[in-house]
């Protein structure tokens, strides 16, 4: 999408804004005896603000700055790599297999990685195992880029393989290559919950 897109998006980010503040408003101004569909509302306003922020981050021209600066703000910082390769250039085309601790469980996957340059694309097949029990099977195909010894992946869209996926968010996952079989950094979906995860090359 160009400038043309990312403008209407946030026109439509400011609209959803200025109603969140309205239903806010209201939510404290009845206290417990607001009706419970303002509060509905709120959390699902807070969702689709959270999810079109993210859009207009990543269709932006300055978007790989912009997530370096959000990796800051991450539960957990990501390590430096080894000395000595941070101006190799690594090839990750291949087969990974993608482990992860999130804050309400754990996910591990199967990843196909396609590199063009610095584009990168591909498909995780995740397994993703609930803390209450809710097993989960998906296949999220996701856009991204490296940069330099850093990479960025953006969830694009999500197919269900077995279990209820509905409510299922798209990921972003930003790593440091320690080496060139190996990714580790911080993940996070657009409703901001946070994870750790690593990438080992398997073929």
């Amino acid at each position: 999408m160009g400038n043309v897109e990312i403008g209407h998006h946030r026109k439509v980010l400011g609209i959803l804004k200025r109603r969140l503040q309205q239903r806010e408003l209201q939510a404290a101004t009845y206290g417990i005896s607001a009706d419970p569909s303002i509060n509905i509302e709120i959390e699902d306003l807070r969702k689709e603000i959270r999810s079109l922020e993210w859009e207009i981050t990543r269709l932006s021209e300055d978007r790989i700055e912009a997530r370096s600066t959000h990796l800051a703000g991450l539960s957990e910082s990501i390590s430096e790599p080894e000395d000595g390769i941070s101006n190799v250039k690594f090839d990750l085309n291949g087969e990974w297999k993608l482990e992860e601790i999130y804050e309400f469980g754990s996910t591990t996957g199967d990843v196909h990685i396609q590199q063009y340059g610095s584009h990168l694309s591909g498909v995780m097949t995740i397994q993703d195992s609930m803390d209450d029990g809710e097993v989960v099977t998906i296949q999220e195909h996701f856009s991204g880029t490296i940069r330099e010894t850093t990479v960025f992946l953006y969830g694009e869209y999500i197919s269900t393989i077995g279990g209820m996926a509905d409510d299922y968010e798209l990921d972003q996952w930003i790593g440091i290559i320690k080496d060139s079989n190996t990714i580790e950094g911080n993940s996070e979906d657009i409703v901001a919950t946070k994870g750790r995860f690593v990438m080992k090359r398997i073929s």
